[in-house]
């Protein structure tokens, strides 16, 4: 058989056995007593094992083989759950991962598996003690619905005054045998209940990805056609043509929804992965900490989805390692434990918003600000200058850090950074908001899709530009005279607050001289971080749906621009980073 024609349906497959796998054990560490959980990681296992005998992936079906073995005693009441018997199932859930990415990719399966088999043998024999049971746990309150938590206690909780040892860091992929005496982590997670057998089954259907990237290309190409159609239909004076380009309009909206809609994941795809990096990160730092999901339901384009992954991973070790006081300093400032953290996605209108919020010590922007100075990142004039909200912003600059010495977690000054780029090549903007003593809150807002999008055309000499809509606050057009300068920066009162001013010209270096004592001059307000900031321009044309085209190669470095659009009259027009030529 030849195994290669159906590598797309394993992999498919296995991801989804093998998340439900890391959603269960944790389940299963909350509920230990719950035997039912013991039947869906037993089941998944048995599905992943059948799989990859079948594709002759022998060394993924011995471990799954292995972890059937340590289950069915579970199940049948023969072995008790314990710390080490979570600890081995999670061990062997990084070991497969590993081992189907090899087997994907078309890699020789190299993880050695030698010492997890071993360790399996000894908890099925009972040679191995495994670690205390664990105790259940019953929450206080039990999560909203839709919620996800992950409580996270102190390993070092039962150790004796002047004995705790310092945590150890973080490693994604442990490869190390925990302390089989150390407190395991907890979770409490409102878990979806099974369906009934008599719910409705949804009839799906498999089609691979780049399937509906064609498609989605092919409907760009029409709404750009569509566009055409319409500025001809404007020039000549056809009998019956305006009521059939209206009605092209309207079926091409239809089938860009439809097509749109058949991109769209839910963000749930992304989250699965943090509960147990939470576990593992909060564990070693020896931090107590309940960790929630809510939104996971919401939906955005899969290509948003693909990027996402990485700022909220910054995102949420920052949370952990930075924002969570230790539990000892919790108590001495009369702060409840756990701690807590948020992840919460929520859509409104044609934007999705993710937030991370924490419940820790909060930014001090004094300390960001000397932290700063220190590192020549400013100078000391600014520091004294700049306001406490501008100074929270610093954590986005280029090789900052809080931190004194750095570590595997972080301490680096490469996470914010690559949170603020990588949000902004999506479109999107990161706020932060933080208050010293109670905690943080990070909000990404992020488009609905990066395929087509609603924009305002602006005109600069001969030159077009567009700005996503999603990036302005409001426009307005003033009168020369009521340009002025303060420290050496042009701006405007504008409702009682002066508006710095950006001039498009200048920052793009666009040939030619500026309009002759215009009467009025067109300013479009963006937001760049929490500094509002008018972009001058020439004139505005108008508002209008665009395809974003990427650039590549020599166009694809081009400073303050994100893509292109092909307009109506078959002219190009380059999309501009609204926070980005904010800040030149």
């Amino acid at each position: 058989m030849d195994t290669a024609d159906y590598m797309g349906v394993y992999a498919d497959e296995s991801d989804e056995h093998l998340r439900a796998l890391s959603d269960n054990i944790l389940r299963l560490e909350a509920e230990p007593e719950d035997l039912s959980v013991v039947a869906d990681i037993f089941r998944s296992s048995h599905t992943l094992k059948g799989m990859s005998a079948t594709m002759g992936f022998d060394e993924i079906a011995d471990l799954t083989h292995r972890m059937e073995s340590v289950l069915d005693q579970v199940r049948h009441g023969r072995m008790p759950v314990t710390r080490g018997l979570i600890d081995a199932l999670f061990l062997c859930l990084d070991a497969l991962q590993e081992m189907v990415d090899q087997a994907v990719e078309g890699q020789a399966i190299s993880t050695q598996t030698a010492p997890l088999l071993a360790r399996l043998e000894e908890l099925e024999a009972g040679t191995r003690g495994g670690g205390a049971r664990i105790p259940l746990r019953h929450p206080a309150r039990s999560p909203a619905q839709g919620q996800e938590g992950v409580h996270v206690v102190d390993p070092l909780a039962d150790s004796q005054p002047g004995q705790r040892a310092q945590a150890a860091t973080y490693e994604p992929r442990e490869t190390r045998e925990p302390d089989s005496g150390a407190v395991p982590a907890t979770t409490e997670a409102a878990v979806p209940a099974p369906r009934s057998a008599d719910s409705k089954v949804q009839r799906t259907v498999r089609v691979d990805i780049h399937k509906l990237d064609d498609l989605m290309n092919l409907t760009g190409e029409l709404v750009i056609a569509r566009t055409q159609l319409a500025e001809l239909t404007s020039r000549h004076d056809v009998p019956g043509l305006s009521e059939t380009v209206a009605g092209i309009g309207r079926i091409s909206s239809d089938l860009q929804r439809v097509v749109m809609r058949a991109r769209m994941m839910p963000i749930e795809q992304v989250f699965s992965r943090f509960p147990r990096m939470v576990r593992d990160l909060a564990r070693a730092a020896g931090k107590e900490v309940d960790f929630r999901i809510t939104g996971a339901e919401t939906e955005i384009d899969r290509t948003v989805i693909d990027e996402i992954g990485e700022p909220l991973v910054h995102l949420l070790r920052n949370a952990v390692d930075h924002g969570i006081e230790p539990p000892e300093t919790r108590r001495e400032h009369g702060k409840p434990l756990p701690a807590h953290v948020y992840l919460d996605a929520r859509q409104e209108g044609e934007s999705v918003y993710v937030t991370v919020e924490d419940d820790g010590g909060g930014i001090d922007p004094d300390r960001v600000k000397a932290k700063a100075v220190h590192q020549g990142l400013i100078t000391q004039g600014e520091a004294d200058s700049i306001t406490d909200a501008e100074a929270v912003h610093l954590l986005f600059r280029s090789g900052f850090t809080t931190v004194d010495h750095a570590t595997e977690v972080s301490g680096r000054g490469v996470g914010m950074d690559v949170v603020r780029s990588k949000i902004q090549a999506l479109g999107g903007r990161v706020e932060v908001d933080s208050a010293v003593g109670e905690g943080t809150t990070f909000t990404i807002e992020l488009p609905l899709t990066l395929a087509i999008v609603e924009a305002l055309l602006v005109g600069v000499g001969e030159e077009q530009y567009a700005i996503p809509l999603s990036a302005i606050e409001e426009t307005h057009a003033i009168a020369p005279s009521a340009l002025t300068t303060v420290h050496q920066e042009r701006v405007i009162s504008l409702r009682g607050s002066m508006l710095p001013l950006a001039f498009l010209r200048e920052i793009l270096e666009v040939p030619g001289d500026p309009p002759v004592d215009p009467l009025e001059i067109p300013i479009v307000v963006v937001k760049q971080g929490q500094r509002r900031v008018g972009l001058v321009v020439d004139r505005l044309i108008r508002q209008q749906e665009i395809v974003i085209k990427p650039l590549s190669g020599a166009l694809g470095v081009l400073p303050h621009v994100t893509g292109a659009a092909i307009l109506g009259d078959g002219s190009l027009a380059l999309i501009l980073a609204a926070e980005d030529v904010a800040a030149a």
